[in-house]
């Protein structure tokens, strides 16, 4: 969540306002962001690999998610 904030400037989520409304769409209804679209190009993601890989950071599973050295790979291929 952190990465898609970093990259979008806004937060997860930005049509909820409230913190528990997040938790309770994050957590209850196991729903995640939508991708980013759109016209600026500095608040889309356009690589399906960093894409991926948020989603799958994303998991709510814990040993479907990727290791650390997983995502720092990963990483290294987009900067």
């Amino acid at each position: 969540m952190v990465m898609l904030a970093c990259i979008t400037g806004e937060k997860p989520f930005p049509g909820i306002v409230r913190e528990a409304e997040v938790t309770h769409t994050r957590v209850a209804k196991k729903e995640k962001p939508s991708r980013p679209a759109g016209e600026d190009p500095k608040k889309r993601i356009d690589s399906e690999d960093l894409w991926n890989l948020m989603t799958l950071c994303w998991s709510m599973e814990p040993d479907k998610r990727p290791s650390m050295e997983e995502v720092h790979k990963i990483l290294q291929l987009h900067v």
